[in-house]
C-alpha cells in the first residue's frame, strides 16, 4: 500500500483558491508543465473564497490518494493554490485531465483516485 503524500494545511490559515484550468479541447504539442500552466493565454482563471470550497477541495485531494512517483511527468491541466493572507501559498497543487497524475507541493505524485480532478469538473468546468 502506498502511503498518502499531502502535507498538512491549516484549513482556517486558508483565504482563497486559485483555480487554473487549460481546457482538454485545447491541444499543444508538448506537455504542459505546472510552471507553464498559468502563463498560458488560453488557460481559464478562478478564484474563491467560500470556506465550503477550501475543505472540499483538500478533502478531494485526500480522496485522491496522491503517493510519490519519482519518475513521473504531467500534462498540466488544472492547478489550485491555497492561499493564506496577503496571497501567502500555503499549497499548491496540479492534476492532469485524467486525475491520474499531478503535483503536490513541487513533487511529482500518482493518484489512486480522480477524486480531486472530478469535484474540480463539478465545481468549475461546467
Amino acid at each position: 500500500m502506498e502511503t498518502i503524500f499531502l502535507p498538512p494545511v491549516e484549513l482556517k490559515a486558508v483565504k482563497c483558491l486559485e483555480i487554473h484550468y487549460l481546457p482538454t479541447a485545447i491541444l499543444l504539442p508538448v506537455a504542459v508543465s505546472p510552471e507553464r500552466l498559468k502563463q498560458l493565454k488560453q488557460v481559464r482563471r478562478f478564484e474563491t473564497s467560500d470556506e465550503k470550497d477550501f475543505e472540499a477541495a483538500y478533502e478531494a485531494l485526500l480522496s485522491s490518494g496522491p503517493s510519490l512517483d519519482l519518475e513521473g511527468s504531467i500534462d498540466a491541466r488544472w492547478s489550485v493554490f491555497f492561499l493564506g493572507e496577503n496571497k501567502q501559498g500555503l499549497l499548491s497543487t496540479y492534476t492532469d485531465s485524467f486525475g491520474r497524475q499531478g503535483v503536490v507541493d513541487g513533487y511529482v505524485v500518482t493518484f489512486t483516485a480522480p477524486a480531486f480532478l472530478q469535484w474540480l469538473e463539478g465545481r468549475f468546468a461546467a
